[in-house]
This record gives structure tokens, sequence and C-alpha cells, in this order.
């Protein structure tokens, strides 16, 4: 959806589950993507939150991020802010 040189923002799809779940395991990633303690979640959780998600979500924007390989690295959460120009 959206390109970059590096990655690419796109919607979340049902094939994102196993990676998404490893990311979100994975300490590293939430101790540098949340504030406050990271805890684990479990497979149902995240099969569970990725069932919730659309491109807008809850006032937010959801996307999966890509990198140049096609494979899913990370997701981003953009609130209410308006992707077009004005």
């Amino acid at each position: 959806m959206f390109d970059g040189r590096l990655v690419r923002l796109r919607a979340f799809e049902q094939t994102d589950l196993d990676a998404n779940h490893a990311f979100m395991n994975d300490y590293a990633t939430l101790r540098d993507m949340l504030s406050g303690l990271p805890l684990p979640a479990s497979y149902e959780d995240e099969r569970r939150w990725l069932d919730q998600q659309t491109s807008y979500t809850r006032g937010e924007y959801q996307f999966a991020i890509e990198d140049g390989g096609g494979d899913l690295v990370g997701r981003y959460t953009g609130h209410t802010a308006p992707l077009t120009n004005s």
C-alpha cells in the first residue's frame, strides 16, 4: 500500500499470525516497542488481536510493516492522523 525504500506498510492479513506472534514474544522487540513491562502474548491472544484488525480500528490506522523481501517485521499504529495532504 505505502512503499518506501526499506519497508512497505500494508493491511494485516490472516497469514501474518505466525510472524506476528513471534515478534510479539521477542523481548528485544517488545522492550523497544512498548512502554512498561513487556509481557508475552499467547498464540490465541495474537489470533484474537489479528481478527479485530482492519486498516482503521478503534480510531487508529493499523499497518503491517514488511521488509524488502516481503517478510512481516513489525506493526504500526497511527492515531487518527489524516493520511492525505490538505
